[in-house]
């Protein structure tokens, strides 16, 4: 039988991310149809480099609580304090960065509304600190249920405002109240005091430690940015508005993963290295296989019918990012591929070379997009997948050494997958022209679903083997591995 907390903690992580992925859907559905793309554009560039500099607030102080082999309150009430200090220092910095850049009439959105977002910084950062102590315990339910119920009340705070004011400070209103309202609702499920004595012999500890983790997030954090920050500085607002909804799409599926890298896949992988290091290699080939048969077709899904959702989805004020769909997930397919290559760094103690490659691929990116941004939205994406491209062989040498796979063996492993997904693409853009013509949400609907079985038919025509993969993850939770966690 599968261990009950880590069952649950695997549960509640997936259906966090699942949760987050339907309340940005709608969240695009309620707002987009108060903000033109002008003035979503003026709010993704003010929200990008707040976003930012929360990484430098965190400081990786939530991931060396995590990693602590004891509790300690002092500790931890150290950490919650810190993160508090640098958080506020960041906001005045911010706000002395609003008078000097944002007070400009090319971006409609003045310092007033960017100051007030600001606020939801110390509060990201802080619920980072107490989450940290609930993943500790396995908690991602108390996680998950605390974002649910803070998205909700935060949404009718926002529509409040959408009805007062208008789009632009109803989506502030949405983003400063959901972090502020998970930090009062951390605050109270915390089962511990966390405001008791320092512990000041650990700040120098949590600093070193947290100073390179920080760095590498931060070129992390500028290389995922970068397309947005460049389309603000080169193009229009409008330009970066239809970018970033392009993203977003993108990013909700990439989410599906990467959302639980810390909480979930770091753990596991780290419990197989250290238990059977000899098979390291093969479960990550697994988990590989895994993660891109489920991502694969939904990329192919929105690139062929990419107008459809816009049509029936999406609402009609962002129909201008049709034609930039399918690009956005020939390079999400490609991202896909390295899903597995930064918790693998941090599991075997090579985070050098997870910061190397985000700096190798800081300079390629600016380089590219300093000399070609300025020719437009399509050059952009272009860009990314040139990058990603890149970045995904580069990935795969490195790490080939520590898996004991070449590079060749590991796109070998996954060339069923390949298979099985040049025959979905193939039958989808048939259909899309040829077999069933699609008219309402409902007919697009029931195409999606033929789509899918068609791919998993295929699937285990080709390769069998990755549905005994699906099994093979949760034997791994049923394994030795977890028998501390239990």
């Amino acid at each position: 039988m599968i261990k009950k907390p880590v069952l649950d903690s695997v549960f509640w992580s997936y259906s966090n991310v699942l949760w987050n992925g339907f309340f940005s859907i709608l969240v695009i559905f309620l707002f987009s149809r108060s903000l033109n793309l002008d003035e979503y554009g003026n709010f993704v560039g003010a929200y990008l480099f707040i976003d930012i500099l929360t990484v430098v607030g965190q400081f990786g102080i939530s991931n060396y609580l995590i990693q602590l082999k004891n509790n300690d309150n002092r500790i931890f009430s150290t950490g919650f304090l810190l993160t508090g200090l640098i958080s506020l220092i960041i906001i005045l910095i911010l706000n002395v960065c609003a008078f000097l850049f944002l007070n400009y009439e090319k971006y409609s959105l003045n310092f007033i509304p960017f100051l007030i977002l600001t606020l939801y910084l110390p509060a990201r950062n802080l619920t980072a600190v107490i989450n940290a102590i609930f993943l500790r315990s396995l908690k991602n339910k108390t996680i998950t249920l605390i974002a649910i119920v803070s998205s909700l009340l935060s949404l009718l705070i926002a529509l409040s405002f959408l009805y007062k004011t208008n789009g632009i400070y109803a989506l502030i209103a949405l983003f400063v109240s959901k972090e502020w309202t998970r930090f009062i609702l951390s605050i109270i499920y915390l089962r511990i005091n966390i405001f008791t004595n320092l512990k000041k012999s650990s700040i120098k500890e949590m600093l070193l430690f947290g100073l390179p983790l920080t760095l590498s997030t931060i070129v992390n954090k500028i290389n995922i940015e970068a397309p947005k920050i460049f389309c603000f500085i080169f193009l229009d607002s409008k330009s970066l508005g239809i970018l970033s909804a392009c993203l977003l799409i993108v990013n909700s599926i990439h989410n599906i993963f990467r959302t639980t890298t810390y909480s979930l896949w770091v753990p596991v992988l780290s419990k197989i290295f250290l238990e059977m290091p000899k098979r390291f290699g093969e479960i990550f080939i697994r988990f590989t296989n895994v993660q891109i048969s489920i991502v694969f077709p939904l990329f192919i899904i929105i690139a062929i019918n990419n107008y459809e959702i816009i049509e029936y989805i999406i609402p009609k004020n962002l129909q201008n990012i049709g034609y930039l769909l399918p690009y956005t997930c020939i390079y999400g397919m490609i991202t896909s591929l390295t899903y597995l290559i930064i918790p693998s760094w941090i599991v075997l103690n090579k985070t050098v070379e997870g910061l190397k490659i985000e700096i190798i691929k800081l300079v390629i990116g600016f380089i590219l997009f300093i000399n070609f941004s300025s020719f437009g939205l399509q050059s952009i994406i272009f860009i990314l997948i040139t990058q990603e491209l890149f970045i995904l062989f580069y990935s795969k040498i490195k790490i080939s050494p520590y898996i004991k796979k070449t590079i060749l063996n590991q796109f070998i492993s996954s060339t069923n997958i390949f298979i099985a997904s040049s025959i979905f693409f193939i039958f989808s853009l048939i259909n899309s022209f040829y077999l069933i013509k699609i008219n309402s949400i409902y007919s697009f609907i029931y195409v999606m679903i033929i789509s899918l079985l068609i791919y998993y038919l295929s699937l285990f025509v080709f390769d069998r083997s990755v549905f005994r993969e699906y099994k093979h993850i949760f034997k791994i939770y049923n394994s030795k591995f977890f028998k501390n966690k239990s």
